[in-house]
């Protein structure tokens, strides 16, 4: 998160506990809008607030008056958020939604807080955001020496494929095909990314670390973390089991999942299972 300016004016003495609190957190999702849980509502602050009153077309106020105390801030009804939240994942920002974690009419000090699920346009659960005829495929790609992995997953449904292709022409058809949400990509493969975001500008592209997109299979735990985080998807295992499908698949929200023919090796097809 870039320092704003009107937090450099603010001198140590006048930042709340609970300001200190909201800083704290923010570190660690500074790539994404925080939605800071604060009574009824889920507050936003600085850049975020800046940011979300434009999307989402809601009044930016302040915390304070005064020129050198001013916290730039905007809030939506907590339980109201999900049409909000939909509109950033539109606009192609994460979300992290910071809860209050004990009721602050028993709280000593600060409430404690804490974020308990984060958003991005691959990991929505939400039914009245998602499309019942189709999926919403979260993907990700690792280039190799002689041609790309590719892996998606729904984590509605539960399915999961992978598989390799050839050359980009045939990864741009596939991901025509796919139409994923999301795309996780390596920071570096910045020529590519640009490529494919010339294709499809409506995908969300999400950067990886190197170290973690060299071979297929961190790609592909990439996505299996991301889908079996005890926040995006409750019930499922912290490392759920695979197994290859030798059987006609469930009916899942997409009926035109049924080949993939422009790539040089088999689709892996899976199924992610619940704990019994």
């Amino acid at each position: 998160m870039a320092t704003s300016p009107r937090l450099e004016k603010m001198e140590p003495a006048k930042i709340t506990p609970m300001m200190r609190q909201y800083l704290q957190i923010k570190e660690n999702y500074r790539d994404a809008i925080l939605f800071f849980r604060l009574g009824d509502f889920y507050e936003m602050f600085f850049e975020d607030a800046h940011t979300a009153s434009k999307i989402l077309d809601i009044a930016l106020t302040s915390r304070s008056k005064s020129e050198d105390g001013s916290v730039p801030l905007c809030g939506v009804p907590y339980h109201a958020a999900d049409p909000y939240i939909q509109k950033l994942l539109d606009a192609g920002h994460k979300v992290a939604v910071c809860e209050q974690m004990e009721d602050p009419a028993l709280a000593k000090g600060v409430v404690k807080r804490e974020v308990v699920r984060v958003i991005t346009p691959g990991t929505v659960t939400a039914a009245e955001a998602l499309e019942a005829a189709t999926n919403n495929f979260l993907a990700g790609i690792c280039a190799g020496p002689h041609g790309f992995g590719l892996a998606w997953a729904d984590i509605t449904t539960g399915e999961f494929r992978c598989t390799e292709i050839i050359d980009e022409p045939a990864l741009c058809d596939e991901l025509g095909r796919i139409q994923p949400s999301e795309l996780l990509l390596a920071s570096s493969e910045t020529r590519l990314r640009e490529r494919l975001y010339k294709e499809y500008p409506a995908i969300h592209f999400t950067g990886i670390g190197e170290e973690h997109s060299q071979i297929p299979p961190p790609v592909v735990y990439q996505i299996v973390q991301r889908c079996s985080r005890r926040h995006l998807a409750p019930g499922f295992e912290q490392h759920p089991p695979f197994w290859p499908i030798s059987t006609p698949m469930p009916q899942s929200r997409s009926s035109s999942s049924a080949s993939w023919s422009s790539t040089k090796f088999p689709t892996l097809s899976f199924w992610m299972k619940r704990p019994a």
